[in-house]
């Protein structure tokens, strides 16, 4: 019996070792394959290829399920013994998770087609399509003043879009054809704007949950090197103040103007003093890009540069600055 124990008790570590080796190794996979030559189309195919020959070695590696386990060496399990079996499976369920997501952006990036701006419509309140699956950042709801002045806004908007429909009806005059491109333009532009904007707040999220938030998980704490320990506030600086102002108030303004165009620049002007925000984000600028430049090349960004795509500090600013300049052609 206690030889069955015993080989019962090998086996069992044998399983655990190799699985958290392969663990190792996929993330070790993740971390090597060069950012630069997967953006072209032969280089996602040829990383995908790296990826599906490693998932062929799975089958020998994996664990199998936690009850499985919990039933064929019942007789060896302790508190301690289950707690780091937990673990393991934890860093397996881990490894797995970004591997797939690695995958998603690798065909995303295979199948690459330029396609023309598209009409936008608006989108129901209250609905953010994120492109990350995390949820360690937690997104707090509005309070109810936010919400009544929301509304508020809403029936100002449709009264000055009646207003400005009658004005135009009293005219008695044909519209004329510069005046007809003119609206096509404005249309064309504010699709632009609308979709930009949507972009912008969906990357966002996409970097506090895929980047800053992870910084805070336990198991990437390996992956992170010893002078970006502690160093998120310095990295991102304000971004996730950004994030907020933007999906909970900006983008909702901007949706509320699709259908009357002529009047968004009445929405630049109102939250003038809402854009200083960028300030705090500028004045720590320099500190964030000195950190950024030290440690790009570190396992942990690494690891989620593909599912992501490279992550630049300096990209963020300039898009927000974007969306002022297209209000020149409005």
């Amino acid at each position: 019996k206690k030889r069955d124990l015993l080989n019962h008790s090998f086996e069992l570590h044998r399983q655990l070792e190799k699985c958290m080796k392969w663990c190792d190794d996929g993330i070790y996979l993740l971390a090597s394959q060069p950012v630069d030559k997967c953006q072209s189309q032969d280089g996602a195919e040829a990383a995908l290829q790296e990826i599906e020959q490693f998932l062929d070695l799975g089958d020998d590696n994996k664990l199998r399920e936690l009850s499985y386990l919990s039933k064929e060496f019942e007789a060896l399990f302790t508190e301690e013994l289950m707690e780091h079996v937990q673990k393991v499976f934890q860093k397996q369920k881990n490894m797995e998770e970004m591997i797939q997501k690695r995958q998603v952006s690798l065909k995303k990036l295979a199948a690459k087609q330029t396609r023309p701006v598209q009409p936008v419509a608006p989108r129901p309140e209250g609905y953010l399509k994120s492109p990350c699956p995390y949820s360690s950042l937690q997104i707090e709801s509005e309070d109810s003043s936010s919400s009544d002045n929301h509304a508020v806004r809403r029936v100002n908007i449709r009264k000055m879009k009646s207003e400005i429909n009658e004005m135009q009806q009293s005219r008695n005059v044909s519209v004329t054809d510069d005046e007809e491109n003119l609206a096509v333009l404005r249309k064309h532009v504010m699709n632009e704007l609308l979709e930009t904007e949507r972009a912008y707040v969906e990357e966002l999220l996409c970097v506090l949950e895929g980047y800053a938030a992870e910084m805070d998980n336990p198991l990437m704490a390996h992956l992170i090197s010893p002078g970006l320990q502690n160093k998120k506030d310095v990295l991102f600086g304000n971004m996730e103040e950004i994030y907020h102002f933007h999906n909970r108030i900006f983008l909702r303004e901007i949706e509320d103007y699709i259908d009357c165009p002529q009047l968004i620049g009445r929405c630049f002007f109102e939250r003038m003093k809402d854009f200083k925000i960028y300030e705090k984000y500028c004045q720590n600028k320099p500190r964030s890009e000195s950190l950024w430049r030290q440690y790009s090349d570190s396992a942990f960004f690494q690891v989620f540069f593909m599912y992501l795509g490279p992550y630049c500090l300096v990209n963020y600013y300039p898009v927000g600055k974007k969306l002022l300049s297209v209000l020149y052609f409005l």
